[in-house]
């Protein structure tokens, strides 16, 4: 019996091995959109299959985390490209792919690291202060949009001030490069004298702005 038991281990053992398809070679990536990477290989050389090759299997993780990998299964052989889908805005992962047959999944290939592209902020600035400087001119405080929801790189702000009619100014600001992460301000000038405007603030990236703060009034000064 010992014999038996010795025999069937080793045969599992030899069967783990024949499955053991080499790893898909020139592996790469690109991202997609802001939520997904598109995935391209070759397929692994036929001589080291060991049986009919089915397909390919992902799996991924956020770059630096040493979390499991979320596994994926691609298309059926023999296509090789995949979208991998539902990834989180500007965000770098750590990914590989291995080929799998009737006994099991072979060898994965080096991790590539790829970044999801850029998306709009999710949130807007917040604690908008706005005065008045003198008649025509008035100065605007804001802190910026918390870091995880700008979902790319903050390029600046955009700063709109409406007032009655079709009275409408507008300036486009880049954050602070000595604290971009603390308050930031800016000063409006030219305006109408004596003047009810509505101000808000926007932040934006490479993919365009996101929500605008919530509005603040100010009239600007009359004159003496």
């Amino acid at each position: 019996m010992k014999i038996i038991f010795v025999l069937e281990k080793l045969y599992r053992v030899f069967l783990f091995l024949v499955a053991l398809v080499a790893a898909p070679i020139g592996f790469y990536g690109s991202p997609r959109s802001n939520s997904s990477i598109i995935l391209n290989w070759q397929a692994p050389p036929s001589d080291t299959w060991n049986g009919d090759l089915i397909g390919h299997r992902v799996k991924y993780r956020l770059k630096g985390y040493t979390s499991p990998f979320l596994e994926r299964n691609t298309n059926p052989w023999p296509s090789t490209s995949f979208e991998l889908t539902g990834l989180i805005v500007f965000t770098e992962y750590e990914i590989k792919i291995a080929a799998y047959n009737n006994e099991g999944v072979g060898l994965y290939s080096d991790s590539i690291n790829v970044r999801t592209r850029e998306g709009v902020p999710g949130v807007p600035p917040t604690d908008v202060n706005v005065s008045s400087v003198n008649s025509t001119a008035i100065k605007i405080v804001w802190l910026p949009p918390d870091a995880s929801k700008i979902n790319g790189v903050n390029l600046g702000y955009i700063i709109l001030a409406k007032g009655p009619g079709n009275i409408e100014e507008r300036l486009t600001v880049p954050p602070d490069p000595t604290d971009p992460y603390n308050f930031q301000q800016a000063f409006m000038y030219n305006l109408k004298k004596f003047t009810d405007y509505t101000i808000t603030v926007t932040c934006y990236t490479g993919q365009g702005p996101g929500p605008a703060s919530t509005p603040v009034h100010i009239k600007t000064e009359e004159d003496g």
